[in-house]
């Protein structure tokens, strides 16, 4: 967690896991001051997907390539 400031860019991505220890990990991380402290979630430029669109067939990425631009400027 300490050096997650160092890797956070200007817009994070958070891809929503499905197994119950990993959402708990990702819930205690979006839960803590380290989290809360960073530009991109100070700015609301925090963006969430579900893990089970994410693959990495072409249809998929096709998808990704219409649906990041979106998310971005809404």
């Amino acid at each position: 967690m300490e050096k997650l400031p160092e890797f956070a860019g200007d817009r994070i991505f958070i891809l929503n896991p499905v197994q119950p220890d990993a959402q708990k990990s990702t819930q205690d991380m979006m839960n803590s001051p380290i989290w809360a402290s960073l530009p991109a979630v100070k700015d609301g430029h925090v963006y969430t997907l579900d893990i089970a669109k994410s693959g990495s067939d072409a249809a998929t990425r096709e998808w990704l390539l219409q649906e990041l631009p979106n998310m971005i400027t809404e």
